[in-house]
């Protein structure tokens, strides 16, 4: 009987603590009963959660300066998650192209920016040289508003919902090189972990004009325009679409 009382007790436990359980899949942290658990496919390209302390987890650099903390608290996921201060940016790279990427994450702006801030970035395998190998920008407006645009300075339309400082929000984004001069890209936020794929927090365009298809990633990035301070966490990049996160 001790030894059932004791089984019941520690399946109990995990139950009540089911989001601060780590996994691993695909060599990075998974955070809470993992994906499948949830019902949920891993991303097949990439998954990170940023519970690995200071230093930057493996595969992953730094875009510009000294401003990104690996291991920012408090966490919108687990016990860490990435801070991009000021211009800096988290950087990964798949290692090869391709044509079409999903990408979630959850996001947090510690502060809405004066002007605009750049906030994630695709670009071409030649990598950060702005704007002849930026394949896709997604910029938070000052309005709070998220805006879209394919190759370089393009404007592919923004969103009609805003977004607040301080406040959690679900991001998708979907990237497509079509032709040459064609291409198909969307971004969507969310309070809740269902993607919006019409209305006020959704935007697409079959009109973009990136040349190339995915091959690097930039998380923050504030650039020219006005700087702040974003938080991401729970990043899955994949080759289809996660409306329920994962």
């Amino acid at each position: 009987m001790k030894i059932i009382a004791t089984l019941i007790l520690t399946l109990w436990c995990l139950a009540a603590d089911a989001q601060v359980i780590s996994s691993t899949w695909g060599g990075n942290v998974l955070v809470g009963a993992g994906a499948a658990a949830a019902g949920l496919t891993p991303p097949d390209l990439m998954s990170q959660d940023f519970e690995g302390g200071a230093s930057a987890p493996s595969g992953w650099s730094q875009d510009t300066g000294a401003n990104v903390v690996w291991n920012f608290t408090p966490a919108l996921l687990g016990s860490g998650s990435v801070e991009a201060i000021s211009a800096s940016g988290a950087d990964w790279s798949l290692g090869s192209t391709l044509a079409e990427v999903y990408v979630f994450f959850y996001f947090k702006p510690l502060t809405i920016p004066a002007g605009s801030s750049e906030m994630f970035h695709i670009w071409n395998p030649s990598g950060g040289s702005y704007p002849a190998n930026e394949m896709l920008r997604i910029t938070l407006q000052s309005t709070g508003s998220l805006l879209l645009g394919c190759k370089g300075t393009v404007n592919n339309g923004g969103t009609t919902s805003v977004m607040t400082a301080n406040t959690l929000y679900y991001v998708w984004v979907h990237f497509k090189f079509v032709t040459s001069t064609t291409s198909i890209a969307s971004v969507a936020f969310s309070t809740s972990l269902t993607e919006p794929t019409v209305g006020n927090n959704f935007v697409s365009t079959a009109a973009g004009t990136a040349n190339f298809g995915a091959h690097d990633f930039t998380f923050g990035n504030g650039g020219t325009s006005s700087s702040i301070n974003m938080v991401y966490d729970h990043i899955g990049i994949a080759t289809f679409d996660m409306p329920s996160g994962w």
